[in-house]
């Protein structure tokens, strides 16, 4: 079960992104908890009985035939009866085995919730609520639970009582036979043990059998996730060296109408470009074609000239995730960098003073998810993880959002001295002070280009880049 756990996590990790977020974790969770679990015990376990139970049966049945073949050809035939019975239930038996697991993935994700929503349930104060949320997924899990085991204990019934009469036939038959004198009465007593040995097992092994056939659909969804990492992958990444250009790129989440349509854009090594619109133009979804978390639906990408590969690239996100590890640890990840290139991170990012103030510096566990740091803390130490791995390309997906605006000012402005970094920032900030900063400023509406060009250049225009900015200053202030 080791390898088969390895075997999982090597395919979660070769997932691509689309496909990797169709489910939630609490899912994932379940799968390598309780579904390998239920094909341990159910499969694995289950046909090493099953093998055992032929051994014995095979020398059993051996033994009969020496002693009486006829009867022991009897036997055999009878044997069928109660193998047959628990066949008749596969197909229930293996729908309540997927009942259970998607009841137990859906409980699974109402328990994720409840532990991630503690601050907003006791905020809100929905205790009694969220309480009643848990009991219904709980009592669903173990209905479907109770279902199957009920189903198997029909199971059991049917064949035991099929099985002792079988037995109950075979012994009249043997009794009716040492009346005529064709057996002595201890060869009846060693045909009727050898009867049961035979029997027996067939039966176990018959409802044992059902129960590793149920296991199909979990063996099936692991083996697709195992292959994942056996494939060779359509593409790889390179390093940017001069170019990257996109040739009428489009992409959907669903049919319908397209997120991106007949992208065209060219991006050059050691530039900056912000890439600006309204919610829902696809910025994100454009930049995430980019860094290779999402698959082209159409158009093509073009690294240095080369068709087919993708970028080497970092994507800072919306949303930081941080491991249960030391500071030190989340942003050399694995890797090894000298304290100079550590500390130069840190100051790029302004977060010395935050390090300073920690009771063990770099060596201080940042708890689960970051949580002892803040949003706009969380944010810096994503962006000085990013610089600190130096990448030729950065892919930056609102990185500055929850930071105010002289600290977003001040990263923006050390970014921008940065020209042997290629960076490609999503940004909702229409600050001309940033947005100055960029060689040029990429306007999305709708899934299309509707303009592009140096900051400057664009409000000349008086186009959607105007629009945009003249709609973020009569928005009305917050109260």
């Amino acid at each position: 079960m080791t390898h088969l756990r390895e075997d999982l996590s090597a395919g979660f990790l070769s997932m691509k992104m689309e496909d990797f977020r169709k489910k939630s974790s609490a899912q994932y969770l379940s799968l390598m908890n309780q579904n390998v679990a239920l094909v341990e015990e159910n499969y694995f376990k289950n046909g090493c009985s099953i093998f055992e139970g032929f051994v014995s049966m095979a020398i059993a049945a051996i033994l009969l035939v020496y002693l009486n073949p006829i009867l022991a050809l009897v036997s055999i035939a009878l044997m069928s009866i109660p193998s047959l019975i628990p066949q008749l239930f596969g197909r229930k038996l293996k729908a309540g085995q997927t009942a259970i697991v998607e009841a137990t993935g859906a409980y699974n994700v109402s328990i994720k919730d409840l532990f991630q929503g503690f601050e907003v349930i006791r905020g809100y104060h929905v205790e009694k609520e969220m309480q009643a949320d848990h009991k219904s997924f709980l009592g669903g899990m173990e209905k479907k639970k109770a279902s199957f085991q009920k189903t198997m204990s029909v199971v059991y019934c049917f064949a035991n009582a099929s099985g002792v009469a079988v037995q109950f036939l075979v012994i009249t038959i043997a009794g009716m036979l040492a009346v005529r004198g064709y057996l002595t009465l201890g060869s009846i007593i060693a045909l009727t043990q050898l009867t049961g040995q035979v029997i027996t097992p067939v039966f176990q092994m018959s409802a044992k059998f059902s129960l590793l056939r149920s296991t199909k659909p979990l063996r099936e969804e692991m083996e697709q996730i195992v292959k994942i990492s056996q494939k060779t992958e359509d593409s790889k990444e390179v390093q940017l060296e001069k170019e990257l250009q996109l040739q009428g790129i489009s992409y959907s989440y669903a049919e319908g109408e397209p997120v991106l349509s007949g992208i065209d854009l060219l991006f050059e090594s050691g530039k900056h470009y912000a890439i600006v619109g309204k919610s829902g133009s696809g910025k994100s979804t454009l930049l995430q074609i980019v860094g290779g978390y999402l698959q082209k639906q159409g158009g093509e990408l073009w690294v240095d000239g080369r068709e087919g590969e993708i970028p080497s690239s970092i994507m800072m996100q919306q949303n930081v995730f941080l491991f249960d590890k030391t500071l030190k640890e989340n942003l050399c990840l694995y890797r090894q960098f000298d304290e100079a290139q550590i500390q130069r991170a840190l100051d790029q990012a302004g977060l010395t003073d935050t390090v300073a103030a920690l009771p063990e510096g770099m060596d201080t566990c940042v708890k689960e998810n970051g949580s002892r740091f803040s949003g706009g803390e969380k944010q810096r130490i994503a962006l000085a993880r990013a610089i600190l791995h130096g990448e030729e390309l950065l892919l930056m997906d609102e990185a500055t959002s929850a930071l105010d605006k002289r600290t977003a000012g001040q990263i923006e402005q050390q970014l921008s001295e940065c020209k042997e970094l290629t960076l490609i920032s999503v940004t909702h900030r229409l600050d001309p002070a940033i947005l100055e900063k960029y060689d040029e400023v990429i306007v999305l509406d709708h899934g299309q280009v509707v303009e592009k060009g140096a900051y400057q250049e664009l409000l000349a225009r008086k186009g959607a880049l105007q629009e945009l900015v003249q709609e973020e200053e009569d928005a009305p202030l917050p109260q």
